[in-house]
């Protein structure tokens, strides 16, 4: 042959399927070698097309053509093949247990009333799985955002916030029949270190991501869900980040603190002696900084007249009685913004039902 050239793609039921085109020089094309090499640098050989029964993981993949007088020639390489895992029945204590596996899969079961299907595990207590949008939400879209948050969409998609003129009063849980449920809700997902302040704006605003009548949209309608709300809490976004920081990369050093807090709400730190200027944490040093589950962008999103940079946390900040936690992606951070700000996107959090299982994917 004169030449060998190949396509290669992963089908859906995650086979390698290769397209060799090979031109001879009129003896006639005798056969195809098909070579594949993983992310080991182990290559197998295959004489037959499609390349099936492959593990989860990413490939590379090359042809040798022979023709019939037994010359041959080999094409190029094509790169960068992911065959992503599936994995089914997920319980909350599989995850709790192992969230070095399963934090950041791509969960293929669960989709919200509002039409959102971008969902990854971010976290577990044991009993309940807790899910949260694998990007900024697209505000777009109908149903996404409810005016009792008093919340404005300022950008084309993503970005909302707050206004000094018009700021919510701070609100409350109450169920359908009308009775309080902020201490299971805040218990569930983590908002115990502080007791929001009436007299503080950050306050009024983070209690309309912490209202889950608020968010009920982001719930299925297939009552897996137990409860919505806006954003992680820090001390949930933290307690996720921590896990990982153990079992995953295993560096305990590099986890973060909000065990302190004064009158406008948590400090935030890598050390557990905090102090009242803890206030911000650059992460960019820090392993769990490229990982999508926490950092979605390292850049700006485009949003129409400004970009969307960070996402909100339904924490109040110490730094003053006007600030709200957020995770912004100049240099990793997690730091306070001013409510008002006009950068910021949200990121809905779930939690499932005691006993609900997912499923899902390592697919981005």
């Amino acid at each position: 042959p004169t030449s060998c050239t190949i396509t290669a793609n992963v089908n859906d039921d995650g086979a390698i399927e290769v397209k060799a085109t090979a031109e001879d020089a009129g003896s006639g094309i005798g056969k195809y070698e098909y070579y594949v090499t993983d992310s080991n640098n182990n290559t197998t050989k295959y004489d037959t097309n499609k390349i099936e029964n492959l593990a989860s993981g990413t490939y590379s993949v090359y042809v040798i053509a022979y023709d019939k007088a037994g010359n041959s020639k080999q094409s190029d390489t094509v790169s960068d093949l992911k065959i992503s895992a599936v994995m089914n029945n997920i319980t909350a204590q599989m995850v709790a247990e192992h969230p070095e596996t399963y934090y950041g899969l791509k969960v293929t079961n669960y989709e919200s009333i509002n039409g959102q299907n971008d969902w990854k595990i971010f976290y577990s207590d044991g009993e309940h799985i807790f899910l949260i949008t694998g990007d900024y939400v697209d505000l777009s879209v109908a149903n996404r955002l409810n005016s009792n948050t008093k919340m404005t969409k300022i950008g084309t998609k993503y970005r909302v916030n707050w206004s000094s003129s018009n700021l919510p009063s701070l609100q409350t849980n109450t169920d359908n029949n009308g009775n309080n449920i902020d201490s299971t809700v805040k218990t569930r997902f983590k908002a115990t270190g502080y007791t929001l302040n009436s007299s503080n704006e950050n306050s009024r605003c983070v209690s309309t991501l912490l209202n889950t009548s608020n968010w009920e949209s982001y719930k299925d309608n297939g009552n897996m869900a137990e409860y919505a709300i806006g954003g992680s809490t820090i001390e949930m976004w933290m307690a996720s980040w921590n896990e990982l920081c153990d079992k995953k990369y295993n560096k305990p050093s590099d986890k973060l603190y909000c065990n302190k807090t004064n009158e406008n709400g948590y400090n935030i730190g890598t050390s557990p002696s905090l102090s009242s200027s803890d206030c911000s944490v650059n992460l960019s040093a820090k392993d769990g900084a490229n990982n999508s589950l926490y950092y979605p962008h390292h850049e700006e999103v485009s949003d129409g007249d400004k970009d969307c940079c960070y996402y909100w946390i339904a924490s109040p900040s110490a730094a003053g009685y006007n600030t709200v936690i957020c995770v912004d992606y100049y240099s990793s951070q997690v730091k306070d913004d001013l409510y008002f700000r006009r950068y910021a996107g949200l990121r809905p959090v779930v939690s499932l039902n005691s006993g609900i299982k997912v499923n899902a994917t390592d697919a981005e």
